[in-house]
Order: C-alpha cells, then sequence, then structure tokens
C-alpha cells in the first residue's frame, strides 16, 4: 500500500508566493562597489568616475561600502543627484557620518516599493532597508 501525501490547505499559495517572489528576483538587478571615498567638496575626476561607473551599471539595487560621508552636503548632493540621474533615478540610504567606513543604498525609483524601515549600526557598517 502506497502512503498518500497530505497537502496543506496553503500548499499552493506558498508555492505560487515562492514562483512570484523568483520571477520578480529572476528580473532584478544588483550591483556591489566599494567606492574608497565620496567625501569630497569640490568636482573631481575621480569623483565623476566613481558615479559615473555607479550610474553605468544601472542596477535596481546598487550596495556601496566605504562611502566616508562625513560631510552633510556631499551626502546631501548625492541624493540629488541621483534621485535625478538620467540612466535611472534612485533613492539613497546612506549610513555614513565619519571620514572612515560608511555604507549606501540605492534603490531604483522604478520598483514598486515602500520603505518600512530604515536600521544603521553605530559603527557604520551596516544599513538595512
Amino acid at each position: 500500500m502506497q502512503a498518500r501525501r497530505l497537502k496543506s490547505p496553503n500548499a499552493n499559495n506558498w508555492a505560487n508566493r515562492l514562483l512570484n517572489l523568483a520571477t520578480v528576483l529572476n528580473n532584478l538587478t544588483i550591483c556591489c562597489q566599494n567606492v574608497n571615498s565620496m567625501n569630497v567638496s569640490t568636482n573631481c575626476p575621480k569623483q565623476t568616475e566613481k558615479i559615473a561607473s555607479i550610474n553605468g551599471k544601472g542596477g535596481d539595487f546598487c550596495f556601496m561600502s566605504d562611502m566616508r560621508l562625513s560631510n552633510n552636503t556631499v551626502k546631501e548632493d548625492l541624493a540629488r543627484f541621483w534621485l535625478l540621474s538620467t540612466k535611472k533615478n534612485y533613492q539613497c540610504f546612506f549610513n555614513s557620518t565619519k571620514s572612515k567606513r560608511g555604507v549606501g543604498i540605492l534603490i531604483s525609483k522604478n520598483l514598486n516599493y515602500e520603505v518600512d524601515k530604515v536600521l544603521k549600526d553605530d559603527k557604520k557598517n551596516i544599513i538595512c532597508v
């Protein structure tokens, strides 16, 4: 006699959710870059190269490390630039207030999302959106 497998009433629902999630993730692009400091108060070629490189990738999510954004003016300028970028518009999240460490996440405004919470660690190594 063969054992019958009982299905949970929610089994199909979970399978559909996983399939939908896989479809969404399959269409996302993600890029990561160690930017080795974005804390520059004047326009310089290295800064322009870094920004152009990140923009050129055109990822839906861009994860950046070693941002070193101790200057709030630079932070605001970067956020404004990426929000108005010609290739893709991004919402910016930074955890960087010192001249060392610091991380950031850019999320494409083309995605349908809502931010519920942003968590940051005190050592400027982690940001969770």
